[in-house]
């Protein structure tokens, strides 16, 4: 099927079987799931449930970035203040944790700094912290973690579809594994079809082969000077930054430019 013929069944479709309030959600999906190599946009696990595993996961022993992130803010909370003054003359600071800011792939990462840049005064600073490791065991345990946590907060988006789609994913027979892909440099979450099966969704049939993958979400990581890139395309230029011990985790400080 043509794509333009495809997009059309697609949103004809989620229109006649979701309701209203679903409806970005089952457009997204069953798109996804109609495509060669299966994916949902990983924004669709950061429902309540996902909100709470991904706090969770942020303390998990082999999570190393929330742990790394909080302890440079303790560290360099003296200086940041130094930087946005005080009095009349203090400048606003927004802050993007990387939490919310590592699962936004480059393109949505330049926007939001865009988006910052357009609706704030010229006078306004931006801290950022990013996932700087190179390290891929390092990244593969900290998104497979011992405890299953982060296996927990990404098999959460089937319990989603089967809840507000009125989905019928057998939850268990999909198995949570995480990839390290080189560039962009990312962990890939995927959920792996333990076996064939069929799954029935907004009156649709999903087949799924033995080992097949559905791709869920991607956490990113960005080297120093690829991040500052990054923002200066953006509309901002590098003030400040710190990093962990292991350069593994960094929080930049930026400020308008021109």
């Amino acid at each position: 099927m043509r794509t333009s013929a495809l997009r059309a069944t697609v949103h004809a479709t989620a229109r006649a079987t979701a309701p209203t309030h679903h409806l970005a959600l089952a457009r997204d999906v069953l798109a996804g799931l109609s495509g060669a190599h299966k994916s949902i946009p990983g924004k669709w696990l950061h429902d309540a449930r996902g909100a709470e595993l991904l706090r969770a996961l942020g303390r998990v022993p082999e999570h190393y970035a929330a742990r790394s992130e909080r302890l440079i803010l303790q560290n360099c909370a003296v200086q940041m203040a130094e930087l946005a003054g005080t009095g009349a003359a203090r400048r606003p600071l927004v802050f993007i944790p990387g939490s919310r800011f590592g699962w936004l792939a480059p393109q949505e990462a330049s926007a939001l700094l865009a988006h910052v840049a357009a609706s704030h005064g010229a006078d306004v600073l931006l801290a950022v912290a990013t996932d700087a490791t190179q390290d891929a065991a390092l990244l593969l345990a900290a998104y497979d973690d011992a405890l299953g946590v982060a296996a927990a907060f990404n098999r959460n988006l089937l319990a989603r579809l089967n809840r507000e789609l009125g989905a019928d994913f057998d939850i268990a027979a999909f198995r949570h594994e995480a990839r390290v892909a080189p560039w962009p440099r990312r962990v890939e979450l995927h959920l792996v079809s333990e076996r064939e099966q069929t799954v029935r969704l907004l009156g649709r049939s999903v087949h799924f082969a033995a080992g097949e993958s559905l791709h869920t979400a991607s956490a990113h990581q960005y080297g120093l000077l690829q991040f500052q890139s990054l923002a200066e395309h953006a509309g901002w230029a590098p003030c400040q930054m710190w990093m962990d011990g292991r350069s593994s985790v960094a929080v930049h400080v930026f400020e308008r430019s021109g």
